[in-house]
């Protein structure tokens, strides 16, 4: 287990899976190792050195030729593949939980929990109906 003092040491998708985990209750690590294993390079150097593993993931994940771009769009390329993926598992997590896209519960969610009091239902639908306006 991770520990507070090591935390920022994390790339940012560590901390929002370290987040997304502990909020859902749900068993996702099998989905994370599969996406932490390749991560991807942080620096233009960390990317050339292993730059054969990372072009290797471009060809056959993203299907993207790496012999026609540059270090940094390559990085560029697979950082935007890894938030889509981040993004993918996130919209399940949240609907697997009863939420919607934007983390708020569903307000069927709230009467299967029985906690559909109407302070809370109008809570809820405010918060739902601003960011709609937003």
């Amino acid at each position: 287990m991770i520990t507070c003092p090591q935390i920022h040491r994390l790339p940012v998708f560590q901390h929002r899976y370290l987040w997304t985990q502990s909020i859902t209750n749900y068993s996702i690590a099998e989905s994370f190792v599969e996406v932490n294993e390749d991560s991807g390079a942080v620096t233009v150097e960390e990317y050339q050195a292993r730059a054969k593993r990372y072009d290797k993931q471009l060809q056959d994940t993203i299907g993207v030729a790496p012999e026609s771009l540059s270090t940094e769009e390559k990085m560029a390329v697979l950082r935007e593949y890894r938030e889509a993926q981040y993004e993918l598992l996130l919209d399940a997590v949240y609907k697997r939980r009863g939420w919607d896209g934007n983390s708020i519960p569903m307000v069927e969610k709230l009467k299967e929990m029985n906690m559909d009091l109407p302070e809370v239902v109008a809570v809820v639908e405010t918060a739902q109906n601003e960011l709609v306006l937003a």
